[in-house]
Formats: C-alpha cells, structure tokens, sequence
C-alpha cells in the first residue's frame, strides 16, 4: 500500500500490525486501542473496491446517454 505522503496516513500506517488467522490469512490491526488506523482501513478498503471495479470491466469509459444538465443550468 502507498500513499501520497500524507502525514496522518502516515501515522495511521505506522500504527498498523499484520496479524495471522486461520487458514493463511492475515488482517491489518492495532498494537494499542488508543492507537488509530481509521484512515488506512478506508484507503485499503477504497483500493480494494477500485481494483474489483477494475477487474470487473467498470473502469472503461462507456457513452451512458444520461444527460448531465440538471434542472436547465449547464
């Protein structure tokens, strides 16, 4: 996971542990409750949604006909 340099992302970051559970998986948590990691669960979560889209064909660009012009302004 990278990010941009964001210095609360960057805590978040250093506030995460990998921990092992059954079955060879892995979760991301916290070394200490008062510890936050809220910032970097969204980034990974929003990556793992882009990267399903992705992978789904929703990231090509498609004509929708839906107009963009709401309500007569433009």
């Amino acid at each position: 996971f990278t990010h941009d340099g964001c210095s609360e992302m960057r805590t978040n970051v250093s506030n995460a542990v990998v921990r092992a559970r059954a079955g060879e998986t892995f979760i991301i948590g916290k070394p200490e409750d008062h510890q936050k990691i809220d910032l970097l669960m969204s980034g990974v979560l929003a990556h793992a949604a882009a990267c399903d889209s992705i992978a789904a064909g929703l990231g090509k660009t498609q004509a929708s006909g839906i107009s963009t012009v709401a309500f007569g302004f433009n």
